[in-house]
């Protein structure tokens, strides 16, 4: 990082740093802030992530979507009708969303939107299909199902009105949102066309004729690399198999060595012991007795027990 300009480092850094809190930036208005192009600092951002030592955490969809599903519920008053068709629709919007969730992994749909807009993005298309598989069946919209905007109100309240207390604020707050509604509305169909990209990958990875190819591609290049491989780190291999059995004759001998050793120094401790390699007069072996030698007596003082006091 040291080596990298400071004044294109900064917008690099606010970038990531709304992105974390998930309040992204929009480039173009930060390149005009610092004067520069959006590509001169958005190059810059993996050089900011390895100075960071970053570890890279990519959050589940699934939470969001709970919310979500709380949400709508609340508002459509399910809480106190437990088996109202309504439950009923909102469980299966739940259950399909968190499966495309999961399959949005395929694409690059976690690394380029937060999990808030991507839970969002996958109710809001479930909820469509969910009424295009009715549309379909020839069956009327009844009031279990949502519209786009029904749904995005009931996820994303609009900010309170009453608060506000002249008349302008008012007027702007009612009027801003529902351009809000739309900007949003916009960004979750970009959301939603890698949550799509994900889904068709997840479909074809599933297939067993896709599965097939795909391990037949694989065993093609892990062939080619057979010829790429050191031999001496293959286990298949003659120059392995010669290196081994090398090692282990080296470590063989090296044992025996140690053995040998061990054994030459316990005969000489034990001569060592035993007096050998000393000069022999061939003369018997006596032990003599020594008469001047005698015993101290030692004092014994017997020392007795206080005697036990009768007070």
């Amino acid at each position: 990082i040291r080596d990298l300009p400071p004044e294109r480092i900064l917008p690099a850094i606010f970038l990531l740093a709304s992105k974390a809190e998930e309040c992204v930036i929009d480039t173009g208005k930060l390149a005009a802030f610092f004067n520069m192009k959006p590509r001169q600092f958005i190059r810059l951002e993996m050089d900011v992530l390895e100075g960071l030592a970053f570890n890279l955490k990519i959050y589940h969809a699934k939470r969001p979507i709970e919310g979500f599903i709380n949400r709508i519920r609340s508002k459509r008053g399910e809480a106190n009708n437990t088996s109202s068709k309504r439950k009923m629709y909102t469980d299966k919007l739940k259950k399909r969303a968190i499966q495309l969730a999961r399959d949005s992994y395929y694409a690059d749909a976690s690394l380029l939107f937060p999990p808030s807009q991507i839970g969002l993005a996958c109710i809001l298309i479930i909820n469509r299909r969910m009424r295009e598989e009715r549309s379909a069946d020839g069956k009327d919209f009844d009031d279990e199902h949502l519209d786009d905007e029904a749904l995005i109100d009931a996820c994303v309240p609009s900010p309170p009105s009453a608060t506000t207390s002249s008349a302008s604020s008012l007027s702007s707050s009612s009027s801003s949102w529902p351009q809000k509604r739309r900007r949003l509305l916009k960004q979750l169909d970009a959301v939603g066309v890698e949550i799509k990209r994900g889904e068709d990958l997840a479909v074809g990875y599933g297939k067993d004729e896709t599965k097939n190819q795909l391990n037949q591609s694989a065993l093609k290049i892990l062939k080619r690399l057979q010829k790429c491989l050191n031999p001496l780190f293959n286990p298949e291999s003659e120059e392995y198999k010669r290196l081994q059995r090398e090692k282990k004759r080296k470590r063989d001998e090296e044992e025996s060595a140690q053995n040998k050793r061990e054994q030459e120094e316990d005969r000489r401790r034990e001569a060592k012991l035993l007096g050998a390699g000393e000069e022999d007069d061939d003369k018997p072996f006596v032990l003599h007795r020594n008469d001047d030698f005698v015993p101290k007596r030692r004092k014994m003082e017997l020392q007795l027990p206080p005697p036990p006091s009768f007070n």
